[in-house]
């Protein structure tokens, strides 16, 4: 009988350690941009969490109304981890970003870190960044 009430009790307080364990926390990312030559018109901001899905699929993505060449983008409710952002200035407003000869962008573009790519899009690896538990900032200038 006293084998039973150990277990019991024993039961009871896996079930309430288990209820106990907290829900992993959230993080808010800032994306600050910058454009040397603006204009008006919108900066169109994407998120990726995967090497796989880069450029390819975002994970969240916004778009935010460029003031005085500056622009101020949010992503909140994130799990701190590893992701990297690409960006670009939609200079005549037809919502994508254009190239030219070769597929070399005609409008402003920018990656986390200051990331470049010789032929295209640089490596995820090259833009990634931490987002910390407490919040993180990530300053971009389009070029």
């Amino acid at each position: 009988m006293a084998g039973r009430q150990h277990l019991r009790a024993a039961i009871a307080t896996l079930a309430l350690a288990a209820g106990a364990v907290p829900l992993a926390a959230a993080a808010d990312l800032v994306v600050e941009l910058g454009v040397k030559d603006p204009g008006q018109g919108f900066v169109y901001v994407a998120l990726y969490a995967k090497a796989a899905d880069w450029m390819k699929t975002a994970m969240k993505s916004g778009r935010q109304e460029l003031l005085s060449g500056r622009a101020r983008l949010s992503f909140a409710g994130l799990e701190p981890g590893e992701y990297a952002i690409s960006a670009y200035f939609d200079a005549n407003g037809n919502g994508k970003l254009d190239a030219g000869f070769l597929g070399r962008p005609v409008e402003p573009f920018g990656f986390s870190n200051g990331a470049q790519g010789a032929f295209g899009a640089p490596a995820f690896d090259k833009a990634r960044f931490r987002l910390d538990a407490s919040g993180t900032t990530v300053a971009i200038e389009l070029k």
